[in-house]
């Protein structure tokens, strides 16, 4: 199960569009009533964050 803040890898390609590539590591901000959660995708580099955007479990794993 995730939690708030959990660090997760993108398990998918579906977000190449927004600029994150499978294989990511993002943020859990937010988890939804539905089982999806609120991203966050940051520059490694800057800690800048590139974008926010919705998941579903099925497209995360833990990080390790």
């Amino acid at each position: 199960m995730f939690s708030q803040f959990d660090r997760v890898v993108v398990t998918t390609g579906d977000f190449e569009d927004l600029g994150v590539p499978h294989g990511a590591t993002c943020f859990i901000l937010d988890l939804y009533p539905d089982g999806g959660f609120e991203l966050d995708y940051t520059d490694a580099d800057t800690g800048a964050t590139i974008v926010f955007f919705s998941a579903r479990a099925d497209q995360i794993a833990p990080a390790d």
